[in-house]
This record gives C-alpha cells, sequence and structure tokens, in this order.
C-alpha cells in the first residue's frame, strides 16, 4: 500500500515513556490499560496561541482499527525566517501514545496508491503505531509540532483516537439477495445497532442491492463501520414519492466507511448525505461518488446545490474518484489522493487539509452563462413602460413589478420553494409569461423554461440580480435566465471565525473555470500552508477571467511554489487584506503577482522569488520577482495537466524553499520556481 524510508530519532521526554530500545514502532506505554489517556501522566495540551505555530494536520484518518501496525502521519511546516527549506520549517515533530514519545527529525516521501493501481507521493512526518500484545481498547495519538525558530511556539493537535483490538472487526455481516445475513442494508444496520457494535463490516454480496438504508434510530459506534462490496454495488435513493421532494442519504449511523472501488455512491436522487454528529464523520476510501445524471442537471429547475454541502458537516476522501458532483470536500479534515472529474461549486470549501488531489474541469461555467428566456414588450397606449424585479438570484421570494408612466399596474411574486413547483403558479418562467400576458397592452414570450423564474436578470448582467425600471416601450427586452454559482477550488468561507493550520498542498488541476486560491475569511486565517499546488485555467468563456485573491486578516500564512498558470495572484487590500511579516508568498509561477491599491503590497508581507508572465504588472514592494513567457511557452502542456517548467521557469530558477516538488522529486539549488522543479 505504501513504500517510504525514514530513521526516526527517539528523545525522551520528562513525562514519556521512551520506546524500548530498537523498537522503531511506538506503542502505548506500559500505563495504558484500554482505555484513551490512561496511558498518560501528563495529557499534551495545545497551547493557547500568543505568537505563531506551525500549521499541522493529520495525513490519516483517525478512529481506525490497528490489529498489528499502521502508519500515521501528518503534514507539519512553518516558515523559518523566509524559508521551508530544511525540514519544512520544523525543529522536529513529536507523536505522543498513550505514555510513549516518537521525535521524528524529518519529513521524508510516502508513496500512496489508489485501487486502480495509480500512485502518488506526499510529504509528510511518519510513524508506525503499534497494538502492544495483551491488552485491547482506545489509545489517544497526540502530535507536537515543534518549529525551529525558538520564538514561535510549538502546535499539539489531537486526540487522534485509534482502536487497538487482535480482531478488525468485532462483527462482520453479508448483505445479499440470497445467502447472505440479511437481504437488506435496513437490517444489517439494526443488527448492529441492536449489538453496539463498535468496529463491524458490512459487505455486499449481490449487485442487486441498491438501497443504502438506515437504522431505526441514531447509533454512533468508537470506530467506522467499514462497508465493502465484493461485486459492484451502485446505492442511491429511489426517486422521492413527490417530485423533487427533499430526500437525503441517511443510514442514522455515524462513522461509517464506503470502502473500495466495488462501491460507488449516486447522489441523481438526492442533494445530501447526512451525517449524525458532527465528530462522527463518514469516510469515502477508494469508493465512486457520482451524480449519474451529468453536471448539468437541474434540481426543480435550479442548481442542485440548495444545499452547499454535498456530506452534512464535512467527511473524510481517500483515494476516490469523484465526478458530477458538486460541494464534495465541503469542510473535509483530510481529502487526500483524489481524482476529480467534472465537477462544480466550491470544491474545497472550507477543508483543513487538502492533499494531492487532481481536478480535471472542474466548472460552474454552464450554470454562469445568461439564457435568454422571456421576451416582454409593451405596446399600450402609456408613454413610458417598465418592468422591475426586487430581490437576489435565485432567492425564496422575489417581486416583478410592471409600471406605465411611471405608476405600479401590477405586479407577481416569484417563488422558489418545493411547495411553489408543485403548485405551479408562481414559479417557472411560463408562470411569468402568462402573468405578463394576462395585462393589458403587455405581452411576453417564452424562449426557454428550462430555468425557474426566480433566476431572472436583465440582458447583459452577471449576477441574476434584482434590476429596475426597464424600458419595454418600443422595443422587446430579453430577460435571462442566470444562476449565480461561482466555482473555487479552495475557499475559506466568511464564518466570522479565525481559521488555524489549513494545509492545502500538492494538488492539481487543468480545464478549470474557478479561483483557484480564494483565501478570504471575515474572521481571518492563521499558520496555513499552500504549497505546491499547480493548476491551469480556462482562457475563454464567463468564469475565465478570474483571480486567486487574498482576503482579510491573515498571520503566518505562506505560499509558495504554486504554479496558477493563467491566473494572477492578488491581494486585496481594498477587501481588508492585512498581512503580519511571517507571511510570505515566494517562488511561485503565476500570470501576475501584485496588490491593490496603486499595486502595492501590504509592507508587513514578503513577497519574493517568483515569476510572472511577460509585460505582466510588478507589485510595489516585491524583491526578486522575475518575468517572461506565458502558460503556452513557461510549460510543457499545462492545458492538459503537465507543469514541467520549461524556457523563461527554466532560464529563470532561484533559490527553492520547500525540499520537495509537487512530483515528489527533491529540489536541486536553484531549482525553477512554481510547483515542479
Amino acid at each position: 500500500m505504501y513504500g517510504f524510508g525514514f530513521g526516526p530519532v527517539f528523545s525522551r521526554r520528562m513525562q514519556f515513556a521512551p520506546l524500548p530500545p530498537g523498537d522503531p514502532r511506538l506503542k502505548p506505554g506500559p500505563a495504558w490499560s484500554g482505555t484513551a489517556e490512561s496511558g498518560y501522566a501528563i495529557v499534551p495540551v495545545d497551547p493557547v496561541r500568543t505568537t505563531a505555530k506551525p500549521a499541522c494536520r493529520l495525513l490519516d484518518v483517525p478512529n481506525q482499527t490497528v490489529t498489528g501496525e499502521l502508519v500515521v502521519g501528518v503534514f507539519a511546516a512553518a516558515n523559518e525566517g523566509g524559508t521551508l527549506l530544511n525540514n519544512l520549517g520544523m525543529s522536529r515533530v513529536d507523536f505522543h501514545f498513550e505514555g510513549s514519545t516518537m521525535s521524528v527529525a524529518s519529513p521524508t516521501i510516502r508513496t500512496f496508491a489508489r485501487p486502480d493501481g495509480s500512485t502518488y507521493p506526499l510529504l509528510g512526518w511518519w510513524v508506525t503505531i503499534a497494538k502492544p500484545e495483551g491488552v485491547e481498547g482506545l489509545a489517544n495519538l497526540y502530535v507536537e509540532a515543534v518549529p525551529a525558530d525558538p520564538s514561535m511556539q510549538n502546535r499539539v493537535t489531537g486526540p487522534h483516537t485509534f482502536l487497538l483490538y487482535d480482531n478488525e472487526f468485532d462483527h462482520d455481516l453479508t448483505v445479499g439477495a440470497t445467502g447472505a445475513d440479511f437481504t437488506r442494508m435496513t437490517d444489517a444496520w439494526n443488527f448492529l445497532r441492536s449489538q453496539s457494535a463498535q468496529r463491524p463490516r458490512i459487505t455486499v454480496t449481490d449487485s442487486s442491492i441498491t438501497d443504502i438504508g438506515n437504522a431505526i434510530g441514531f447509533y454512533l459506534p468508537e470506530g467506522f463501520v467499514t462497508v465493502e462490496a465484493n461485486v459492484p454495488v451502485t446505492f442511491r435513493q429511489a426517486p422521492p414519492a413527490l417530485p423533487f421532494d427533499f430526500t437525503f442519504f441517511r443510514t442514522r449511523v455515524g462513522r461509517t466507511r464506503f470502502k473500495g472501488a466495488n462501491i460507488t455512491i449516486d447522489f441523481v436522487e438526492t442533494l445530501q448525505m447526512k451525517t449524525e454528529d458532527e465528530e462522527f464523520q463518514h469516510w469515502f476510501d477508494g469508493c465512486n461518488i457520482v451524480q449519474s445524471r451529468g453536471r448539468e442537471d437541474l434540481w426543480r429547475s435550479r442548481p442542485r446545490d440548495i444545499i452547499p454541502a454535498l456530506i452534512e458537516d464535512g467527511a473524510y476522501f481517500t483515494d476516490c474518484n469523484i465526478r458530477d458532483v458538486n460541494d464534495w470536500g465541503d469542510k473535509t479534515p483530510l481529502a487526500r489522493g483524489n481524482v476529480t472529474l467534472a465537477t462544480w461549486g466550491d470544491a474545497l470549501q472550507g477543508a483543513l487539509c487538502a492533499v494531492a488531489n487532481t481536478f480535471e474541469d472542474h466548472s460552474s461555467a454552464w450554470y454562469y452563462e445568461n439564457v435568454d428566456s422571456i421576451s416582454v414588450e409593451y405596446t399600450g397606449s402609456a408613454a413610458s413602460a417598465t418592468i422591475s424585479l426586487s430581490g437576489g438570484n435565485v432567492a425564496s421570494s422575489r417581486t416583478l413589478t410592471l409600471k406605465e408612466d411611471g405608476a405600479t399596474v401590477a405586479t407577481f411574486t416569484i417563488l422558489s420553494s418545493e411547495q411553489a413547483y408543485r403548485d405551479n403558479t408562481n414559479y417557472t418562467m411560463q408562470n411569468v409569461v402568462d402573468f405578463v400576458n394576462g395585462q393589458n397592452g403587455w405581452s411576453a414570450t417564452l424562449l426557454d423554461n428550462s430555468r425557474l423564474a426566480a433566476a431572472l436578470g436583465a440582458p447583459g448582467t452577471t449576477n441574476g440580480s434584482s434590476f429596475s425600471n426597464l424600458e419595454a416601450k418600443g422595443g422587446a427586452i430579453n430577460l435571462v435566465g442566470h444562476f449565480d454559482v461561482h466555482s473555487d477550488i479552495y475557499q475559506l468561507p466568511n464564518l466570522g471565525k479565525v481559521e488555524e493550520s489549513v494545509v492545502f498542498a500538492f494538488n492539481r488541476g487543468w480545464q478549470l473555470a474557478a479561483q483557484d486560491l480564494f483565501i478570504s475569511g471575515t474572521g481571518g486565517i492563521v499558520d496555513s500552508m499552500f504549497i505546491g499546488n499547480a493548476f491551469h485555467n480556462v482562457e475563454t468563456g464567463v468564469e475565465s477571467n478570474v483571480l486567486s485573491q487574498l482576503n482579510y486578516s491573515q498571520s503566518h500564512v505562506v505560499i509558495a511554489h504554486n504554479t496558477l498558470a493563467t491566473q494572477r495572484l492578488v491581494t486585496r487590500g481594498d477587501i481588508g487584506f492585512d498581512a503580519d511579516s511571517l507571511c510570505l508568498v515566494a517562488n511561485n509561477s503565476a500570470t501576475g503577482i501584485y496588490g491593490t491599491s496603486g499595486q502595492a503590497f501590504d509592507p508587513d508581507l514578503v513577497v519574493t522569488n517568483n515569476h510572472v508572465w511577460a509585460g505582466a504588472i510588478l507589485g510595489i514592494g516585491d524583491t526578486g520577482t522575475t518575468s517572461g513567457g506565458d502558460n503556452f511557452s513557461l510549460y510543457v502542456d499545462a492545458a492538459n495537466g503537465d507543469f514541467s517548467p520549461v524556457g523563461e521557469l527554466l532560464a529563470n530558477q532561484k533559490a527553492p524553499i520547500v525540499s520537495h516538488d509537487l512530483l515528489g522529486q527533491v529540489r536541486g539549488d536553484p531549482s525553477s520556481v512554481g510547483a515542479i522543479a
């Protein structure tokens, strides 16, 4: 499953027992009784942040069962005086496991394999945790990231719970049409709930099993309920009893692990999978996540992002194939090694750790395009006749107003609810046409009825928002249907709280129509790493001229060795961007890198050694940035995902600040800026 090599350095800490001599595995200390935290004399605690800390995020999924040993790692990094070249700016990373401690001196590459046999490298700090003989139970792992810069604080993450047992599963059931323990998934869920199973497995043996089922009541196990299949199986909801009624995937079971390429989860008849508790997130592990009617399928004539998260409260995603769905990685604690195609919306809004993912053709452009929907004209006796529309795009209620000579003659309420869809009186473009044609002197023609009327906008606009007093006398007006759906790869949402320790690294995408890095968020962001990502965006169409941007308050945020092949990176002083001196923008390749307010950067922000296109604006305060070439001459074939440097990138090499590139190669000194050396 993986290959790696490192030589851990062990250190004795006063409150933790050392490892047995010569044992390369990290086991709980002798005081561990099988109860979580029983092995600790002093439980590690993350200090309150008073200055910068490293970023540190788990690269593996907690709450797994360990019968022998399991490799677990983190990505940890910090800005050490303007570079991360030496150990990612770390002194070491200490792994504390129920009274034992292992110190890892350096990050190394571990190679992961997906179910299809493809592999990918990942830079991290790794240990092998192991179950001791004679004791079973729950064990808590804490990870302490120790920065090289002594002025920074350590960061402690955890507890990360693991289940240490001699047997991987406490119950092992089959579900199939014949010859199985149960013929329905619902019966299997209910049996496990009745047995209070903590780490069971369900194996589906028949491809006729399509109903994911649900337990009679909530059930929250200590570990994962693993669902596997030994034949290809597709779980999908039955069509709702009422057309386009809200239905959910809802097993009523927390911590379900859908494992393996034989499992496909099809969101064709639903908008979301429920999570029963935000601390009991599901795990999608090497399975397929699809929406089989395709990316451009509407739900009640509107986008399917009515609920803007495919999985409620987020989930773990490792090595999955994901296509035609929206907002799949919302709030994910870990998205690693996933391969996506034709996704849309916000891929990774609020993601805490996203590494080694691939994005091909991520775009909401079809939704964002204007579609001529209604032609309206006034031919009556009034000298002037206007049409107005209040409310935002696809709002719950909007009001259409017709005026003659400045006086209101008729209003029509447009609704976007499920009930309005069923009533079919105030919902569709046809409903609006019928209303207009019922007014003396007014006429309307239906041009397109595919989008609900709450999507109406004025001609030439690009957000489908309200409009006022469009003159309809003397010529027809074509009102458009528009969905104000934008795409982002990474987005920090406006949640009004400080986000800490985000890791977004070694991701790759092409044929994108999205903001690649939208590091915004009104609450601000601290101690976060955006490293080694490579993206190419489409250069024509409605979402072709977007930018990556940094907004609001940021402290110790590092943006290094990224390739934005067709996108500029802009620090938005006009949207409150305020950096501290540990914020770093270095060794990136982009269309341009500059600040607003006369292209000047925040004076505390360090911007250095980037490379931008020929003729690009150079931000005031930048040092060492070179220019030359464009997306055709700087990379082998960025439009198809090959970001290998050529031309001016090879000619303008610089001292690297990260040891490895997107492909896991060790960088020379000098090396090309951007994601690939």
